[in-house]
């Protein structure tokens, strides 16, 4: 299946537990490690271009994937332990500091693939502009739960 990615559209998609596996592991064993945003990043950031064929998936510093005009978009799961945060990764985790203005500027030049891990192999997935989302998240983090989760994905 390929799309055409666009912006604030919500797509529904599915990765079949029979294209899940590692080695002897099956599908149906690693459905709960998916659900895991760690474990999930790398192998979603090259399922998006499949799902979107015009995205190219470039793993530079501060993007993931550029699309056939040049545009800049970074992956970013939703998950169930804590939302979405969607600062730039030299900035999340132990020991890293949040600069909330660096972050910011360059938000404003992306566009975010948020995808819903909470509900995998289920992996709900929108598109949506960096200059909006700094405006509703100063912090660059949704917040987690349903509510957070509405807010993100339905505007």
């Amino acid at each position: 299946m390929t799309l055409k990615l666009e912006l604030d559209k919500i797509y529904d998609l599915e990765i079949p537990a029979a294209n899940l596996a590692f080695g002897d592991v099956k599908g149906e064993e690693m459905i709960e490690m998916y659900k895991d945003g760690r474990a999930t990043a790398p192998p979603m950031q090259l399922q998006i271009t499949k799902w979107f064929p015009e995205l190219t998936y470039v793993n530079a510093t501060g993007y993931d994937h550029v699309d056939t005009a040049g545009i800049r978009y970074e992956a970013k799961g939703f998950t169930g332990a804590s939302g979405a945060n969607f600062a730039p990764s030299k900035m999340i985790g132990s020991g890293r500091t949040f600069k909330g203005d660096e972050a910011r500027e360059q938000a404003r030049g992306l566009l975010y693939i948020f995808y819903d891990i909470t509900e995998f192999p289920r992996v709900p997935l929108i598109c949506r502009a960096g200059k909006e989302l700094v405006k509703v998240y100063p912090n660059m983090k949704s917040g987690k739960g349903v509510k957070a989760k509405a807010k993100l994905f339905n505007g």
